[in-house]
């Protein structure tokens, strides 16, 4: 239980809130995939309206990777850009990538 969770509860209008690494997700929970963090929101849901956000969720992160691919194997960039510029967008790379893993774990669970 962290320090605030029962403002945390009130405020969300929420009862359970746990945080922390580890947790695991709840089955059919609602889900939402930041940079670095998953979020699961576990009560009833709509199963077919959360596919579809996360099949969203899924083509908007392909196309930064697509175009994340582009910039990495432009020759250009990486002979012109800072060494700290093109470190930068290989761990954006692999930011996006595991997003992804994340959303496509998620939504073959939501299969079962």
């Amino acid at each position: 239980m962290t320090r605030n969770t029962k403002l945390i509860e009130q405020l969300a209008g929420v009862r359970g809130f746990k945080a922390g690494v580890g947790i695991v997700k709840p089955p059919n929970a609602a889900v939402a995939v930041t940079d670095v963090m998953a979020i699961y929101l576990h009560f009833e849901i709509d199963v077919e309206a959360e596919r579809a956000k996360l099949e969203k969720q899924k083509s908007e992160i392909e196309g930064f990777i697509k175009n994340s691919e582009a910039k990495l194997n432009n020759k250009n960039f990486i002979a012109k850009a800072k060494p700290e510029v093109v470190k930068q967008a290989q761990e954006k790379l692999a930011e996006l990538t595991e997003q992804l893993k994340q959303i496509e774990k998620h939504l073959k669970e939501l299969e079962k």
